[in-house]
C-alpha cells in the first residue's frame, strides 16, 4: 500500500514540476521578448511640454527603426550630443523643409511658428529626419544641430504613464 502511494505521489510531483519548468520557461521567453523590444524611460527635461511633462514615464518600442516605420508628427527616442532626447519628426528625407516669414514649412505645408532669422530651404538626405522638440524654448533639436541621423533613433513612444 505503501509502495502505491509512493509512486503516485511521486507521479503527482512529477506533473508539478513539468507545470513549473513550463512557467518559468514562459517568464524567462516573455522577459526576453519584453527587455529587448520595449524600454521604460523617466522624462528628465522639459523640450517636449506641455505634450510630455518632466518626470513623465514613457513606453518606448525599440522595433520600429526603419525608414518605413519612423513617421512624421510621431514622438520618438534619439541620440542628441550623446545623450537620449526626446524629440518629435517633422520632415523625412526627401522632404523639402523651408524657414521663411517666420515659420517652418515641410513640402510647403505650414507645420510651426518659428524664429526666423533668415529664408532658407533644403531637401532632407534620404535616411535623414529633421526633429524638433514642442517646447522650442528649451530644446536642443535639429534647427541647431541639423538633421538626425536614422541610426541616432532608437524607438518609438508608444506609451506615457504621467508624472511620477
Amino acid at each position: 500500500m505503501n509502495s502505491i502511494r509512493n509512486i503516485c505521489n511521486t507521479k503527482s510531483v512529477s506533473k508539478k514540476r513539468k507545470y513549473l519548468i513550463k512557467i518559468l520557461i514562459i517568464f524567462i521567453l516573455l522577459y526576453i521578448i519584453i527587455t529587448n523590444s520595449l524600454s521604460i524611460m523617466i522624462v528628465k527635461g522639459t523640450s517636449m511640454e506641455p505634450t510630455i511633462m518632466q518626470g513623465t514615464i514613457l513606453v518606448i518600442n525599440k522595433f520600429g527603426n526603419s525608414e518605413k516605420e519612423i513617421k512624421v508628427n510621431h514622438v520618438y527616442l534619439c541620440t542628441i550630443d550623446e545623450r537620449p532626447s526626446i524629440k518629435r519628426v517633422i520632415a523625412q528625407g526627401g522632404d523639402l523643409v523651408e524657414f521663411k516669414q517666420g515659420y517652418i514649412y515641410v513640402n510647403n505645408i505650414k507645420v510651426r511658428k518659428l524664429e526666423v532669422i533668415h529664408d532658407s530651404s533644403f531637401i532632407l538626405e534620404n535616411d535623414k529626419f529633421y526633429m524638433l522638440g514642442d517646447n522650442l524654448a528649451s530644446s536642443v533639436d535639429s534647427r541647431m544641430i541639423g538633421p538626425i541621423d536614422k541610426n541616432s533613433i532608437h524607438g518609438q513612444v508608444i506609451y506615457a504613464l504621467g508624472k511620477r
